[in-house]
């Protein structure tokens, strides 16, 4: 088994343990005019209505493809782009460039409908058969974690965290909230507030920002360790599905 460095495996246990991440906005002003209604003061039991139906679609989807651009900065620092693309049941590919934890990096994940493949900087790191909850592992982890968390398993040889089940009990999310739709760019986005638990244990608050389809165009972070907080932004600028 190969030896992974120091800084690959540290930053992944923090991050395991700690995906979590503040509710701010990013314009802090709704979008004008928009009256508040009945829809727009959604109780609890609606927001996690919107969670839950955003994974179940993204796991069904016929084909999903993902352009994203991460930074981080504070106790753990990265910038990292690349695209993550699958078919159901059948090929995955991902890719990521940049750094994480001041070493450069180019890390890939690969797969058909029978296997799996880690690579780092072109080398192998990871094979074996594809496991049963991958799409899953990989939806559960954008939506209730964040990208950059798998990004990390992946800059260690590591597959996608409980790629082989179990993810959904694993990483929960309570006290959702739905905002109302506010200025976000040159158009709208509603804002996902939920609290984070991992292993049943509380780890901090996500904002994701949903589009006029639903689907997630940026997440903000928090992620509070020993030594201080980590602060993540991660764009998805390119969210292709095909039902």
């Amino acid at each position: 088994m190969r030896r992974q460095p120091k800084w690959a495996l540290a930053p992944v246990l923090f991050i395991a343990l700690a995906c979590a991440a503040s509710g701010d906005s990013l314009s802090g002003e709704a979008a004008t005019p928009v009256e508040a209604t009945t829809d727009d003061q959604q109780d609890d039991a609606w927001a996690q209505r919107t969670l839950t139906d955003l994974e179940r679609r993204l796991q069904a989807a016929t084909r999903i493809e993902i352009a994203f651009v991460i930074e981080s900065e504070g106790a753990v620092t990265s910038q990292l782009e690349g695209k993550l693309a699958w078919q159901r049941d059948g090929a995955l590919s991902w890719t990521a460039t940049g750094s994480f934890v001041g070493e450069p990096q180019q890390l890939e994940l690969r797969g058909d409908a029978q296997t799996l493949e880690t690579l780092v900087a072109g080398e192998s790191r990871w094979t074996g058969p594809r496991p049963p909850a991958l799409i899953e592992a990989v939806v559960i982890g954008l939506t209730r974690q964040g990208l950059l968390h798998n990004l990390a398993m992946l800059s260690a040889g590591r597959p996608p965290d409980h790629a082989d089940g179990g993810v959904a009990e694993w990483v929960e999310v309570v006290e959702l909230q739905l905002g109302p739709p506010e200025v976000f760019g040159e158009g709208q986005a509603r804002p996902l507030e939920f609290a984070i638990t991992v292993s049943d244990q509380p780890v901090g608050h996500a904002t994701l920002w949903l589009d006029d389809r639903g689907l997630p165009i940026e997440r903000r972070q928090v992620v509070n360790f020993p030594e201080g907080q980590m602060r993540v932004t991660e764009r998805y600028t390119g969210f292709v599905i095909e039902d």
